[in-house]
């Protein structure tokens, strides 16, 4: 019989008799330490979730990571084919409207995917390496771009921003076909999906009830009222969007270009914009996905805490700093700038597990989370992040302090009112609720149980 204890903060159910693989009756989460385990987590866990949780990151993750690099390639594609060539050749602009409406989707249905399928000691880091997939798609498109004019440009009677559509085509139209056939049915749908033997279904839904994942309920009168009056609704969204929104925009590319100005600000000494050093955002991004998965066991708020006052710090320096007297400290700080913001995908993460108990809730709030941070990230910058007013930009970056500031306080009235709901008798949400227990099948005769019979015990 499988013994369960109650899940701790951050949702995690250990079970008091783990054995070395799950059985029928018995899904074993006690994780086997191991110096790989530091490395991916699968190495923690028994021969079976192991297995199936190959297959599940073989067909969503690499899907994930590989479809949301090819969007932001083909995003960016469409700027960079008005900057050589498009508007003269056909006299047209490239459409964000249309092209926004077709991928608006993507990124917080992938979330929501993630949250349906994996743990809160797996989610984490899975979730970064989806998101930076999307930043290292952006830098590879202009590499691709370059690449596409200098040696496609005018081969077979076409412009070389042609071609870089041809081999967006060519790169996605594969993936979406893949994704057809091996994008999976969520474990709790009822459905099997192809890819996985009747046993790992079983522990996928096992694994997702042990962490209080609720499958697909439909929706009543009820439950619209109920989602509603939750504050979930309302605060978790504003995370996000306080954090998406509270990153310092990219003035530095200004404050390169300002040194080719005629006459220069520091004679003898000029840059360009790809000079630009990306890799220590994605080093801190990947430690904190890691971290959060592993030594701080599925918590989210440390990484935004230490991303809002890292980003106040570098604020304050940016504010400070004479433009032009110390060239060398000002493009370090530059450069270190947007380190805290990768707090993003754990604070997407947290959301899942904060509302695992009403599936229909958690999609609503990630989708919600994500649109209106994009709205609001199209409209405020507009005023706050003016192109006149770098590279000092000194109103962006007193707006970017500001919501760091906000984002704090928010953080620390959502961890208020998760602990006063975990107070209270009967708990409504997710991580913060006691799951589902995982079922025993045990023999008739033994603690009344007939074959098939749900038999189960809590132990606190």
């Amino acid at each position: 019989m499988a013994t369960l204890r109650n899940p701790d903060p951050q949702g995690y159910v250990p079970l008091a008799d783990a054995s070395p693989e799950s059985t029928e009756d018995h899904v074993v989460f006690e994780p086997v330490k191991t110096w790989k385990g530091y490395i991916w987590d699968t190495w923690e866990l028994p021969q079976d979730q192991r297995r199936l949780l190959f297959k599940v990151d073989a067909f969503i993750l690499t899907f994930a990571s590989l479809g949301y690099f090819l969007k932001n390639i083909d995003q960016t594609n469409i700027n960079n084919a008005f900057l050589s060539g498009m508007q003269e050749d056909l006299g047209m602009f490239g459409n964000q409207l249309v092209t926004s409406f077709f991928e608006s989707g993507f990124y917080p249905g992938i979330h929501y995917m993630l949250g349906s399928w994996y743990t809160p000691r797996e989610i984490g880091k899975r979730a970064m390496l989806f998101w930076l997939a999307g930043s290292v798609g952006s830098m590879f498109s202009g590499f691709l771009q370059g690449a596409a004019y200098t040696n496609l440009n005018g081969v077979h009677g076409r412009a070389g921003w042609r071609w870089l559509f041809i081999i967006d085509g060519l790169i996605t139209i594969p993936l979406a076909i893949a994704g057809y056939f091996f994008f999976p049915n969520l474990p709790q749908d009822g459905k099997r999906t192809w890819w996985t033997t009747e046993k790992e279904h079983v522990l996928s839904i096992k694994r997702m009830q042990a962490i209080g994942r609720a499958g697909k309920q439909p929706w009543t009168k009820d439950k619209v009222k109920k989602v509603l009056s939750s504050w979930h609704t309302y605060h978790l969204p504003l995370l996000y969007i306080l954090w998406n929104n509270g990153n310092p925009q990219y003035a530095m590319g200004y404050w390169l270009k300002s040194f080719n100005d005629q006459p220069p600000p520091v004679p003898g000494t000029s840059f360009t914009v790809p000079e630009i050093n990306t890799s220590i955002f994605l080093v801190m991004a990947l430690t904190w996905g890691w971290l959060s998965d592993g030594p701080l066991q599925g918590a989210r708020w440390p990484f935004i805490y230490a991303g809002a006052i890292l980003i106040i710090i570098f604020n304050i320096l940016l504010l400070n700093m004479p433009l032009y007297s110390n060239v060398d400290g000002r493009k370090v700080v530059y450069w270190l700038s947007n380190i805290g913001h990768g707090a993003g995908p754990l604070i997407l993460s947290w959301i899942n597990e904060i509302c695992s108990a009403d599936t229909e809730k958690r999609a609503l709030i990630v989708a919600i989370a994500n649109d209106l941070a994009y709205v609001v990230q199209a409209v405020v910058p507009i005023f706050m992040w003016k192109t006149t007013d770098f590279p000092a930009a000194r109103k962006g970056y007193t707006y970017s302090t500001i919501l760091q500031v906000l984002l704090i306080l928010e953080t620390v009235f959502i961890q208020l009112l998760l602990w006063r709901d975990r107070r209270k008798p009967v708990r409504s949400c997710g991580a913060e609720s006691p799951p589902p227990p995982i079922y025993s099948d045990e023999e008739e005769g033994e603690g009344g149980n007939k074959p098939g019979e749900s038999h189960y015990s809590h132990t606190n």
